[in-house]
């Protein structure tokens, strides 16, 4: 539950609720969850769903006629998300259930097979060597059982024939989540990477996989100019949800 004192969030449409145990909210949940392509979903899963911003963000784009599944391994989590959902004017349409995505999906999934639309996802990203102290944090954003090559079975698993993984990654990731998917019969529709600013490295990737056949489109994000202010593109991207 979040304490007194945490932060909140406050978007054009709902409230976030935070927890200094649960993955914080950052840009990168905001681009994917601004530039995930919603045509035609009804139904949609959010795995690793942390303090439930990606659902939330989903439910304000579809407004009605949906249904959301949140998942996580963390309890905390879990408890945080449930009441951000309640809180928001979504709160029939949200569902949050805790649930590890190495396990069978006998063992807590109450959806069945080849029946959603979308997959939105912002994975652990942390590298084996590369640790975060807090134990939450160890466990929400490092690939210990929320593998790349888990969200690619399951996303063989849950999507229906036009249904797609909306993800967002560091370059890193890109290579063996592609891979990954590839091995399931999925592949690269879009792909848009993001810099902070121009001149800089890549920051990260927004990817979307459907099953063949597709041609990718590709496209490009700069997040800010040389004087630090947004991006046209940036501000038009997220301008439903920044106040």
């Amino acid at each position: 539950m979040a304490k007194s004192g945490n932060p909140e969030f406050v978007f054009q449409e709902f409230t976030l609720l935070t927890d200094a145990a649960v993955f914080p909210v950052t840009t990168d949940s905001i681009l994917i969850g601004s530039w995930a392509r919603l045509d035609g979903v009804e139904r949609a899963v959010d795995f690793g769903c942390g303090s439930g911003l990606l659902a939330l963000m989903l439910a304000q784009r579809l407004t009605s006629g949906f249904e959301v599944y949140a998942f996580d391994s963390d309890p905390t989590s879990v408890s945080l998300a449930q009441m951000n959902f309640e809180r928001s004017s979504w709160a029939k349409d949200l569902h949050c259930m805790q649930w590890d995505l190495g396990f069978p999906m006998d063992q807590g999934v109450p959806l069945e097979y080849n029946s959603q639309d979308l997959i939105i996802c912002n994975p652990p990203y942390f590298s084996r060597n590369v640790l975060p102290a807090s134990g939450h944090r160890r466990r929400n954003r490092h690939q210990l059982t929320f593998t790349l090559e888990n969200l690619a079975l399951r996303a063989c698993d849950l999507l229906n024939s036009h249904g797609r993984l909306s993800v967002v990654l560091p370059p890193s990731g890109e290579s063996q989540l592609s891979k990954a998917m590839s091995r399931y019969g999925f592949v690269l529709q879009r792909r848009c990477p993001v810099i902070h600013a121009p001149g800089m490295p890549e920051l990260c990737c927004l990817a979307e996989y459907v099953r063949p056949p597709a041609d990718c489109e590709f496209s490009h994000l700069t997040l800010f100019d040389l004087e630090g202010n947004k991006t046209p593109e940036f501000a038009l991207l997220t301008q439903e949800f920044y106040p």
